[in-house]
């Protein structure tokens, strides 16, 4: 197995930020392989989940 770097960044009032190259699953089992910058969901209101849509902007996401 290759000496990958991820990184990971907690964005305030807003996503994580993943930026490397990650194997994400989804809840349907799927798996896809991303590259670069990702930006996952942590205020639970995405309608694209795992990934964010901004949504945490007009839910007030606080954390």
């Amino acid at each position: 197995m290759e000496n990958q770097q991820v990184k990971i960044q907690v964005i305030p009032f807003g996503p994580l930020m993943v930026e490397g190259s990650i194997t994400l699953t989804n809840k349907d089992g799927n798996v896809e392989q991303k590259e670069g910058k990702i930006f996952l969901c942590r205020c639970g209101h995405s309608q694209n989940t795992p990934y964010c849509d901004g949504s945490h902007r007009t839910n007030e996401f606080e954390k």
